[in-house]
């Protein structure tokens, strides 16, 4: 197996894994997204019977329209500090950078801040 294919696999195995914790298909969706898999998170949204994301991720998102729209959510989630899922939005809307960002700065920021947060309790 060559090393795209080993990382394609693990990359599929981390995404059904995300699922199954909460059965949620936006834990999974940066993975799939990532693989350019948009019709699996369709296809989840679908077998949850979540109409309103079923519709949503049915549409074409190299449209101007759709494209704004997923960034739109994008932006709402980066508020809710829901950081994965506003880089799945990203991603949806193939803004790969602001994907990275979210990913580098926020989850960083958040997990450093909460490390720090945590440490620093138990000392004082």
């Amino acid at each position: 197996m060559n090393g795209q294919c080993a990382n394609k696999s693990v990359s599929l195995q981390v995404a059904k894994a995300s699922y199954k914790v909460k059965q949620d298909p936006l834990d999974a969706a940066i993975f799939y997204l990532a693989m350019k898999k948009k019709s699996l998170v369709w296809g989840l949204f679908r077998s949850k019977r979540d109409e309103r994301m079923t519709h949503f991720f049915s549409n074409n998102f190299s449209e101007d329209r759709w494209r704004k729209a997923a960034l739109k959510n994008a932006f709402a989630l980066l508020g809710k500090q829901r950081f994965e899922h506003a880089a799945a939005f990203f991603l949806l809307a193939g803004a790969l950078r602001d994907a990275i960002e979210v990913l580098l700065f926020y989850t960083y920021f958040f997990y450093f801040t909460s490390f720090h947060h945590h440490f620093y309790c138990k000392i004082m």
